[in-house]
């Protein structure tokens, strides 16, 4: 056999040997930053799955009393909108919604570990009540609708994060014609339309929060007040006298 013959194949059979162990030699300093990647991404993988468990809940409720804190007597409000904004082990977090349900209770999970704030979008019919984090009374927050610094570990549950609010009352009534004056109604007493009214907080020389007129009918309605004591003042009516009023 030629040399030239042999060295061919020798050439052929080392390619071959490359072609099937090439990829076990890989130089060192590559090795060890395939490596340093390598454990990157675990521990990457670890902190986006293993840390998103922490929760935060509460309720969003009709607070009757004005404390902050929901008494068995007081119920829950529905479809109440809730913000959840903040940051956490990442940086700012894309704020995310959340509406109670028909037990006025909300919550927002799969969380990280970070700082929060859950913002209230006031309900209508209510006057904002006092809030609580953590099921503490949060002082003067009845003009915030926010809870604010609700700081979260990894796989903590944060509940009673509360938003009292206070319902608002109406007050109704009729002017009328009071033929026997008695200060009842009667079928065939009619009333009287288009007679101006103003709805005073506390006695008769309190501040004015309110205004209306009767309908054709008589009848008139002050509505969203705020739980309190209130006055009504009837302006006077031609061709008429103060007859005697009725309270509920």
């Amino acid at each position: 056999m030629s040399g030239n013959h042999v060295l061919r194949l020798f050439s052929a059979a080392l390619a071959n040997f490359r072609s099937q162990f090439s990829h076990e030699f890989v130089p060192r300093s590559q090795a060890r930053y395939l490596k340093h990647r390598a454990l990157r991404l675990e521990a990457c993988e670890d902190r986006n799955v293993l840390a998103a468990t922490a929760v935060i809940s509460g309720v969003v409720f009709g607070d009757d009393n004005n404390d902050g804190a929901e008494q068995l007597t007081e119920t829950g409000i529905a479809g109440v909108t809730l913000t959840l904004s903040g940051t956490n082990d990442l940086g700012p977090i894309t704020p995310a919604t959340a509406v109670t349900a028909s037990d006025g209770s909300y919550s927002f999970a799969n969380l990280r570990p970070g700082s929060y704030t859950v913002t209230e979008t006031q309900p209508a019919g209510y006057f904002d009540g006092l809030d609580a984090k953590n099921n503490v009374v949060i002082p003067l927050s009845d003009t915030t609708d926010a809870i604010n610094g609700i700081t979260l570990v990894d796989g903590q549950v944060a509940s009673g994060n509360t938003f009292g609010e206070i319902p608002a009352v109406t007050i109704s009534g009729t002017v009328f014609a009071d033929a026997n004056n008695d200060g009842i109604q009667q079928g065939t007493e009619l009333g009287i339309a288009n007679v101006d009214l103003s709805a005073m907080n506390g006695g008769l020389f309190g501040d004015v929060v309110a205004t209306t007129a009767t309908l054709s009918d008589g009848s008139y309605s002050f509505d969203h007040l705020r739980p309190g004591t209130y006055s009504i003042l009837v302006n006077s009516v031609d061709g008429f006298v103060n007859g005697q009023s009725a309270l509920n």
